[in-house]
């Protein structure tokens, strides 16, 4: 099947940080600015540009740039090839362009300077769609009828600073309630399950795992009953098994057998987002043959976690009502 005749646009990271994908930027910290670089390429031989009728309207709306930032944002042509206007009320740029222009398939028209970005009040989003409509490019639009190109723009925090709260961009929680298969005042061991979701935050970004990248699940352990807020002893661990849900099948999990605290490490894939977006925004742990004498009541729950690029450690605590059944 022929492919459709368009032109094709990237968002690149200027800051010469490795391993940044295209279309994907770091949020400048308050008070500071990032630059990027838009490429423009084809994918149809014998495209041109034609002087002073060929546009290109940008849409940064999606931003949610204030008036000023918008103001003190610019697009430049090294080349000079493009005549530039800026839109207040819209936020929107248009560019004409000043000569002819022949572009082939793999040749990039030109980096266009995205400069001086800032960003004091960022979507609460993990992602937004920039626009770009076209018009007047001979081989691909056709009369005034332009095209519209949408590409979403993935936001993250630099990974070189380390002081945000995760909790804003993640949450982890578990079921409310372990049912206990036990009837109440006989002395024996009761079994239930419980389920670990990651999900989005109030507000979601998409993070990149490092290689060290780590969640650590802990329970509240005591010795005798009644147990108090606790939910088992510590050898009651050592039925426990951990299972992999939804969208976990790629992450580690390394158990951690001391008999003083035992616990779980879960390791998300290097390098890949930690929890993904639309049907992959939840990432999903079930641990089973959870046994416990003790008397019902709420117990804690801790996930640790460490080396999430671009934030602070820190813990979730969690808690879980043991009822019978």
């Amino acid at each position: 099947m022929l492919e459709t005749p368009q032109l094709t646009f990237h968002l690149w990271h200027d800051d010469h940080i490795p391993d940044i994908p295209p279309d994907t930027i770091y949020i400048p910290s308050r008070g500071r600015h990032i630059d990027l670089t838009l490429s423009i390429s084809t994918n149809k031989k014998n495209t041109y540009f034609i002087e002073g009728k060929s546009k290109i309207v940008l849409d940064v709306s999606g931003f949610q740039l204030t008036n000023r930032e918008f103001g003190r944002l610019e697009i430049g042509s090294n080349q000079g090839l493009w005549f530039i206007e800026k839109d207040q009320r819209d936020h929107k740029f248009t560019l004409t362009v000043r000569e002819d222009i022949h572009l082939d398939p793999e040749v990039v028209l030109e980096d266009l300077k995205m400069i001086n970005l800032e960003m004091s009040n960022p979507p609460q989003v993990s992602e937004v769609e920039l626009v770009i409509q076209y018009y007047y490019v001979h081989g691909i639009t056709h009369d005034n009828m332009g095209i519209t190109y949408t590409f979403p723009i993935f936001l993250e925090y630099d990974p070189r600073q380390e002081d945000e709260d995760l909790k804003l961009a993640l949450t982890v929680d578990c079921t409310d309630v372990l049912l206990i298969n036990r009837e109440e005042g006989k002395e024996q061991e009761g079994e239930g399950s419980l389920t670990f979701y990651f999900r989005p935050g109030s507000i979601p970004r998409r993070i990149r795992a490092l290689a060290t990248t780590s969640f650590v699940v802990s329970f509240s352990y005591d010795y005798e009953m009644p147990g108090g807020g606790a939910l088992m002893t510590p050898q009651h661990t050592e039925y426990i098994t951990l299972r992999r849900g939804k969208n976990a099948r790629d992450w580690t999990i390394i158990p951690n057998t001391s008999m003083q605290a035992p616990s779980w490490l879960l390791r998300p894939p290097k390098e890949s987002p930690i929890i993904g977006a639309g049907p992959d925004a939840i990432v999903e742990f079930v641990f089973e043959h959870i046994f416990t004498t003790f008397s019902p009541g709420i117990a804690s729950v801790n996930v640790t976690y460490s080396d999430v690029p671009g934030y602070k450690k820190g813990n979730f605590s969690l808690s879980v009502e043991k009822v019978y059944k």
